[in-house]
């Protein structure tokens, strides 16, 4: 099972995929946690550069994500789903289609190489955190240490949250979730996604 946690910078990703983690663990299930881009040591060296201000070309820099994906699907994704671990990734396909999506590029180029790239595989679930562009750039000019990703700047943000909301109205299996609230008020509405998922386990009372 593939659980990925989507949403601009800002909205909680990390600490809500180390809170579900956590939760899923206590529960007696065997998890994975994944970041993207990178997750091997193979796309961590890419990543460097991605995150750098080395100028380059919309569709080499998307292949440079593509290649970072299929690395950890075939070194770390594939081989844990094989084991039935649940496979909760920080960012995922959903964050190589809204980026590029804002960037200009075409979905069904898009979708094409990302079919290539993932052997195949779809999130069970995405869940899309949601916030105002203004709420997510505020959490995250509070981060000290910021890549290019993070100075992209508002307008990109705009694009970017509106290429997900399409997303997840077009395609199945997402769900969106308001993540204006705090922190365990969010974590508690991702509990109660995944009992519908995993029948066995409790939400947190």
């Amino acid at each position: 099972m593939l659980i990925e946690i989507e949403g601009i910078d800002g909205v909680g990703k990390t600490i809500q995929c180390e809170l579900l983690c956590t939760w899923l663990n206590s529960q007696g299930i065997s998890t994975r946690a994944v970041s993207e881009p990178g997750g091997t040591s193979f796309g961590a060296g890419i990543k460097k550069t991605l995150a750098s201000k080395i100028p380059r070309d919309r569709r080499s820099e998307a292949f440079a994500f593509l290649a970072c994906k299929n690395q950890l699907y075939v070194e770390v994704i594939t081989p844990a789903i094989a084991k039935e671990e649940v496979v909760v990734a920080d960012r995922g396909q959903g964050s190589f289609l809204s980026y590029n999506l804002a960037k200009g590029a075409s979905y069904d180029e898009l979708i094409s190489l990302l079919g290539l790239a993932t052997c195949g595989i779809k999130p069970t679930l995405t869940i899309l955190l949601d916030v105002s562009v203004e709420v997510a750039m505020h959490r995250n000019w509070l981060h000290d240490k910021k890549s290019r990703f993070d100075e992209a700047g508002q307008a990109f943000f705009e694009k970017q949250r509106s290429a997900y909301l399409k997303l997840a109205h077009q395609t199945q299996d997402w769900v969106v979730i308001d993540a204006t609230g705090t922190i365990e008020q969010v974590g508690l509405v991702i509990q109660g996604h995944l009992t519908k998922l995993l029948p066995t386990v409790r939400t947190t009372k």
